[in-house]
């Protein structure tokens, strides 16, 4: 992950509600309690924004990052609902 990406991940985390992970190449940043909801509907892991600091959300998603290198073509996308469905946010893109 280079600075700017980075940077890119940092600002949505300050603004989740929480992250979700697919155990292999995933990584997606929940923006608002109707993606936590869907989350938590599907096989993955869900981490709760609240009581926790960005640096803590943002030290799980490196976590997560170096988990996902051994899958290869890794990505973290940030998700928000919309009235039309799910709005897809790319902030690291997949093989980056």
């Amino acid at each position: 992950m280079t600075d700017r990406q980075l940077g890119k991940v940092q600002v949505a985390v300050e603004m989740s509600a929480g992250l979700m992970f697919d155990g292999c190449h995933k990584i997606y940043v929940l923006m608002d309690e109707g993606q936590v909801s869907h989350a938590r509907e599907l096989d993955y892991e869900v981490v709760l924004s609240a009581g926790m600091t960005p640096r803590e959300l943002m030290g799980i998603i490196r976590g997560w990052w170096g988990t996902a290198q051994e899958c290869g073509l890794q990505y973290v996308t940030a998700l928000r609902s919309t009235v039309n469905g799910t709005q897809f946010v790319s902030l690291i893109p997949q093989g980056e």
